[in-house]
Order: structure tokens, then C-alpha cells, then sequence
């Protein structure tokens, strides 16, 4: 079934010329030589043979008392098929904020 689902959104993507993207959960597998190491939930050959590029969300709360706030990364885990040489390569802050309203397509603006 995993094998059908992979198919289908690669073809969708090739396609559509477009990025496929599927949000997953994860998993802490302890490795000896490692410790913790993130590992995809649904932990298949035919899922992880048909993912190309895997990023890795996710979020900290720094030691701050003045004020409470999550910053937020992004992490590399595999890319163009090829797993990175740690857990977690190219680690990136970034943030998240709140955008103005959308205009509602019904309401007429101008003359």
C-alpha cells in the first residue's frame, strides 16, 4: 500500500511540476553509536526508498525568564536520497508570524 501511495505522488509531482509535500510524525530510535536519533514513524523500505529529501522540524525554548517564546528550526536529514552524515545536518532558525487578514474575494473594493 505504501508503495502504491509513494508512486502516485511522485507521478503527481512529475506531472504537475510540482514539490510534494507530506507531514509525517516521528519516532526516537537509541542507537549505540549515535544515542537518540529521530527515525520517520512510518519506518517502511518502500516509503523511505521513495522520500528523496526529508527535512526536520521542529522547536526549542531557550532558557529565557523575561519572556516565554519557541524558536523554531529546520534540519536536514536526507537529501536527493542520501541520509545526512550526522542526525541532523544544515540546522536553520527561523520564525513564524502572524500575517494580515485576507481580503474576502466577495467584498468589492473600489469604485
Amino acid at each position: 500500500m505504501l508503495q502504491y501511495i509513494v508512486g502516485g505522488l511522485q507521478k503527481l509531482g512529475a506531472t504537475r511540476d510540482v514539490a510534494i509535500v507530506v507531514l509525517t510524525q516521528c519516532a526516537t530510535k537509541m542507537q549505540a553509536e549515535r544515542g537518540a536519533t529521530l527515525i520517520p514513524a512510518v519506518n517502511a523500505t518502500a516509503w523511505d526508498q521513495g522520500i528523496s529529501t526529508r527535512l526536520v522540524l521542529f522547536r526549542d525554548w531557550p532558557p529565557d525568564e523575561a519572556e516565554s517564546r519557541a524558536v523554531y528550526f529546520v534540519g536536514v536529514q536526507k537529501k536527493s536520497g542520501k541520509g545526512s552524515s550526522g542526525t541532523v545536518d544544515d540546522i536553520t532558525a527561523f520564525s513564524i508570524e502572524q500575517v494580515s487578514p485576507t481580503v474576502d474575494p466577495h467584498t468589492q473594493v473600489g469604485p
